[in-house]
């Protein structure tokens, strides 16, 4: 299990990262590795063989993070490696996996060289039980890229776009300006439905086929040196995504919220303490 309000647990094949970009200056991962890993730096990237057939061990269906303490498309990790993950990915088709990263010119580039015969030769692992049909891009298996700022929104959404992938997302965490997505979210038809399924009782937004963006998740930094978030870039971010009939999922208001009396410390994670209007958790469908 975890915390993470969007997920139901995490996968970490790979641990260890480095700073490449405005959003990684306070990593969350990199605070924890300096407290529990000892003479290990978070630099020291590490792929996991033992830990691949955890997913297959999980009887229940559940929604999975890949790597909360790492980045999948690492260049250290090698197509190799990513080929047993995405195995791994392919043979637990009841399990949804949600891969997020900044590095979405190496995503791309594997995902476009991705085909079965690589997959196959990978799952050195048990098979599940019964007929299945493998099929690309895997259906189970959603791509994001981090939108902390417009120039990451300028550089790493049209590369995730040209990514193959049955779920593409953003995650807007931590949001450190406005930004504009206007350009890249399509008008897409709502699917109601009566229950969500889901986390808290929230709604699912049904999404067409043809729909460039999915998901967006949107929040504020935390952590003691997290940086001011104002409620209305947040704001702006659930409004373009409730213009286009995009799922948006408020996660958190932020450590330093600004531009609305927050009630309480830490992160603001609290659906009670939000806006009436930013009180959204919503899931594509």
């Amino acid at each position: 299990m975890t915390t993470i309000e969007w997920t139901q647990e995490t996968w970490n094949p790979v641990t260890g990262c480095n700073k490449i970009s405005p959003g990684c200056a306070h990593c969350y991962a990199a605070d924890i590795a300096k407290r529990f890993w000892g003479e290990r730096k978070f630099t020291d990237v590490q792929f996991h063989p033992e830990r691949l057939e955890q997913p297959l061990k999980w009887r229940k269906p559940r929604t999975v993070f890949v790597n909360s303490m790492s980045d999948l498309f690492h260049e250290s990790v090698t197509d190799e490696q990513l080929d047993q993950v995405f195995a791994v990915m392919a043979l637990t088709p009841q399990h949804t996996y949600q891969v997020l990263t900044k590095r979405p010119e190496r995503m791309q580039q594997y995902c476009d060289r991705l085909d079965l015969r690589r997959l196959i030769k990978a799952a050195d692992l048990p098979m599940p039980s019964g007929s299945y049909q493998i099929k690309l891009p895997l259906p189970n298996v959603w791509l994001g890229v981090t939108v902390e700022n417009q120039k990451a929104a300028d550089t790493r959404i049209p590369l995730l776009l040209r990514t193959p992938a049955a779920i593409r997302f953003l995650s807007c965490e931590p949001l450190l300006e406005a930004i504009d997505l206007a350009k890249w979210l399509r008008p897409v038809v709502v699917m109601h439905s009566e229950s969500s399924g889901f986390l808290n009782g929230d709604a699912i937004v049904g999404t067409s086929p043809d729909s460039q963006i999915n998901w967006t998740i949107v929040g504020g930094e935390s952590g003691s040196k997290a940086r001011p978030c104002n409620v209305e870039w947040i704001r702006s971010v659930v409004q373009q995504c409730t213009t286009a009939q995009v799922p948006v999922f408020v996660k958190q208001l932020g450590s330093r919220p600004a531009g609305l009396e927050a009630r309480g410390t830490g992160k603001h994670n609290d659906l009670e303490i939000f806006p009436a209007d930013l009180q959204l958790r919503q899931m594509p469908a």
